[in-house]
């Protein structure tokens, strides 16, 4: 069985939510509970005195405080060898 990691929403504006510090990197995938049943993906893009900062993927989801934000993905990987070099 995987462990999963998780926090709760402590603050959302509508695109930006606020949630408990779990290990994650910036990029990584979060889904979240809405109050519709079908979860929100939303992705880390900063942290702030301990907490997650995520942006939503799609508007108008319906989010409450204290909704679980579970980690999904953390992060894309892309290889990266000397046929990159001069490309970038």
């Amino acid at each position: 069985r995987q462990l999963s990691m998780f926090g709760h929403v402590s603050r959302f504006d509508g695109q930006m939510i606020e949630c408990g510090g779990f290990p994650a990197n910036i990029g990584s995938l979060c889904s979240v509970e809405t109050d519709d049943e079908q979860p929100a993906i939303a992705e880390v893009i900063g942290f702030d005195k301990g907490n997650n900062l995520l942006s939503l993927h799609k508007f108008g989801a319906r989010i409450r405080v204290g909704a679980r934000v579970t980690l999904a993905d953390d992060g894309a990987m892309v290889p990266v060898g000397d046929g990159l070099l001069g490309r970038v």
